[in-house]
C-alpha cells in the first residue's frame, strides 16, 4: 500500500463494523483469491456519498442487518442478491440510499454490469417499486433460495437537538458563525452516529430511538405475498438480453421444466415478452401465475410462478 488514506474528522466511522461478502465475480476476474473476501466499511459508503448522514448511516446499517438476517452465520454473496425499493427513486433519500445498498450487495439499476454470458449479472437487480411505496422499506431476496426479508427504517426516531434547523438555516444562507457551522456540523454527525449505534441494538416496535422494524429479522420466502398466496421456496433468475432470439424460449421451457410447484422464475428481457404469455396460456393455463415487476422503457421483468 502507498500509506495515503482519508483523514476523516469525525472517529465513529472506523468504529462502525465492516461487512464481509464472497464476490464470484471478483474471483473469476483475479481481482482476489478464492478463498479471500470482499470487506466494506462505513468509511466506504461516505466516500461514496460524499458525505455521512441518517441516510448512509441507516443505508449501510439496513444492508446489513437484511445480509445477516438472510444468510445467518453464512458470508453473503455479493451480486446473489436482488433489492426491491418500495417507492419511487425520488421518495425521500431512496436515491442515495439505493447507491449505498448497491455498493455493497452488487445489486445495479438499468446501469449495472450485463454479466459475462448468463453469470455474474448484476443489471436490473435493484429495482423501484413505485406500485407498493412504503417509506424507507426495502426487500432483500437471495437469488439461490427465494428467501426475502423486508427492512424498515424509521430516521425520524433518532433524537434530535432543537437548534439544528436554525443552524442549518444559517449555514445553507451563508450567515453562520465559525462556531455555528462548528456547532451545525457536530449535531449533523451525531444523527449520523446515532442511527450506527442504535442499529446495533434489538428493536422493539414502540421504543422510543428505535429505528429499525422487527421485520429486519424476520425471514419469509415472499416479501410481499398477499394474505392467502403460497411462498414461493426458489425464484430462479434467468437474463434473456445477452441470448440470440431463437435461443430463449427453448432456455425458458428448459428451466420452467425443472420447477417444482411453488417456486418461480423471473426473466429478464429487452422487450415485452407477450407472446410468450399467449404460449404459456395455451400451454399451462391455470398452473402459473404471471406477475410484471418492470415494464420497459428498456427492459421488461416477469415472475412466471408454477402453481
Amino acid at each position: 500500500m502507498c500509506g495515503i488514506t482519508t483523514k476523516w474528522k469525525q472517529v465513529f466511522y472506523d468504529e462502525v463494523e465492516p461487512i464481509k461478502l464472497k464476490d464470484p465475480l471478483a474471483v473469476f476476474l483475479g481481482a482476489i483469491d478464492e478463498h479471500e473476501e470482499f470487506i466494506f466499511t462505513y468509511e466506504d459508503a461516505v466516500k461514496l456519498a460524499g458525505h455521512s448522514c441518517p441516510a448512509v448511516s441507516g443505508a449501510y446499517k439496513v444492508t446489513e442487518k437484511a445480509l445477516k438476517a438472510l444468510y445467518g452465520s453464512e458470508i453473503p454473496i455479493r451480486g446473489g442478491i436482488n433489492v426491491k425499493v418500495l417507492g419511487n427513486i425520488d421518495n425521500g433519500a431512496n436515491g442515495p440510499i439505493s447507491q449505498v445498498i448497491s455498493l455493497i450487495t452488487g445489486a445495479a439499476p438499468e446501469t449495472g454490469f450485463a454479466g459475462l454470458g448468463n453469470s455474474f449479472v448484476r443489471k436490473n437487480k435493484l429495482i423501484f417499486d413505485e406500485k407498493n411505496e412504503e417509506a424507507n422499506a426495502f426487500v432483500f431476496t437471495r437469488d439461490d433460495n427465494g428467501k426475502s426479508v423486508k427492512v424498515a427504517y424509521h430516521p425520524e426516531n433518532v433524537p434530535g437537538d432543537e437548534d439544528m434547523h436554525n443552524l442549518f438555516t444559517k449555514c445553507i444562507v451563508g450567515t453562520a458563525s465559525e462556531k455555528q457551522k462548528e456547532k451545525f456540523k457536530e449535531l449533523w454527525q451525531y444523527e449520523a452516529k446515532g442511527s450506527c449505534k442504535r442499529l446495533k441494538r434489538d428493536c422493539r416496535p414502540g421504543v422510543k430511538g428505535c429505528v429499525l422494524d422487527q421485520k429486519a429479522e424476520f425471514i419469509n420466502f415472499e416479501a410481499d405475498k398477499k394474505e392467502g398466496e403460497s411462498m414461493a421456496e426458489k425464484v430462479e433468475i434467468l437474463d434473456l438480453r445477452p441470448m440470440p432470439p431463437f435461443q430463449r424460449h427453448e432456455k425458458i421451457f428448459q428451466v420452467w421444466d425443472s420447477l417444482k410447484a411453488g417456486e418461480a422464475l423471473k426473466i429478464i428481457n429487452d422487450h415485452d415478452p407477450k407472446p410468450l404469455w399467449y404460449q404459456f396460456e395455451v400451454e399451462y393455463k391455470d398452473k402459473y401465475a404471471w406477475e410484471y415487476e418492470q415494464k420497459g422503457p428498456k427492459d421488461w421483468i416477469v415472475k412466471i410462478s408454477k402453481k
